[in-house]
């Protein structure tokens, strides 16, 4: 985890054959649909086992030395040519900029092999170049408007920006492996092939004080992902915003 994330085979073995058919009745890999189609924790299936596990669990509980909350666990899907822009995960999670120790850790378990279909995961390792101090600024729908595709993102041609790109490292998952990193690390989704589905069940651990890290199901952080919370909270006054689980002079607004 020196450079923000790490990719761990062989975590899931002994439920891994259950798991698989519980993400191949949600997700037929032939199947029409749209992209990130999300199946929310509990699916009451195999799944809830991956999410669960005590090999992630002690993972997540070693890297960030503490008990741990889940945050997020939602089954999703990729069907199309959607090139994701670089990104953090922080934003769709909390109004609080990240801190210098990790208070969050996201895990992507992938069901397909990215070789075979494409939707390989980008990710940016740590270096003093792409990680700044603000670098958390730099992010559409934080310091930018919000968009998701990568060409809309990048319209600027702002240099820091396009040199997280250059420096990205794509992710060759096989079925099983879990690609664990940090929420403040860069990185995004690439596109799938042409008629293949990639599919993936991603999860978020929290540690148990961080209460302005919100569950993905609630309002604020759904609500969040394209801004529309932001406006609410920009006006608020620091006092307020204890109230919503954001420390004093920690809000990234």
């Amino acid at each position: 985890m020196r450079r923000g994330f790490v990719l761990v085979s062989n975590l899931l073995e002994d439920v891994w054959q259950d798991a698989e058919a519980a993400m191949r009745a949600l997700f037929p890999p032939d199947s029409p649909g749209t992209d990130f189609g999300g199946v929310p924790f509990p699916t009451c299936t195999a799944l809830d086992q991956v999410t669960l596990h005590p090999n992630i669990l002690s993972f997540a509980r070693r890297y960030l030395n503490s008990e741990v909350l889940l945050t997020q666990s939602e089954a999703w899907c990729k069907r199309s040519g959607l090139d994701q822009r670089m990104h953090m995960d922080f934003g769709n999670h909390s109004f609080v900029r990240p801190s210098a120790e990790p208070e969050a850790l996201a895990a992507i378990v992938y069901f397909d092999d990215v070789e075979e279909t494409g939707g390989a995961t980008a990710v940016v390792p740590f270096s003093a170049q792409h990680y700044p101090s603000d670098a958390w600024r730099r992010m559409p729908g934080i310091g930018l408007p919000f968009a998701n595709d990568r060409t809309e993102a990048e319209v600027g041609q702002d240099p820091f920006r396009l040199s997280l790109y250059d420096a990205e490292q794509r992710v060759s998952a096989k079925k099983g492996d879990v690609l664990f990193y940090r929420h403040d690390v860069w990185h995004r989704g690439t596109p799938v092939f042409p008629g293949k589905t990639r599919r993936v069940l991603n999860l978020v651990f929290k540690k148990p004080d961080c209460h302005h890290i919100y569950n993905w199901g609630e309002g604020y952080a759904r609500g969040n992902y394209r801004g529309r919370v932001e406006a609410v909270v920009r006006g608020l006054t620091d006092d307020q915003r204890t109230v919503l689980g954001i420390p004093k002079g920690r809000c990234r607004l």
